[in-house]
């Protein structure tokens, strides 16, 4: 029977997640601002 082994690059997998968290903030933050402007200011 053979044993199935995973490798993780660290760096690789570190730098992945780096985008979807900055990509995901970046994208709220816009909707945010979109949303702001629309907003009535008395």
């Amino acid at each position: 029977m053979s044993e199935k082994i995973i490798q993780f690059n660290e760096d690789v997998v570190k730098q992945q997640v780096g985008t979807l968290v900055r990509e995901s903030v970046e994208a709220t933050l816009n909707k945010l601002l979109g949303a702001e402007q629309s907003w009535k200011i008395p």
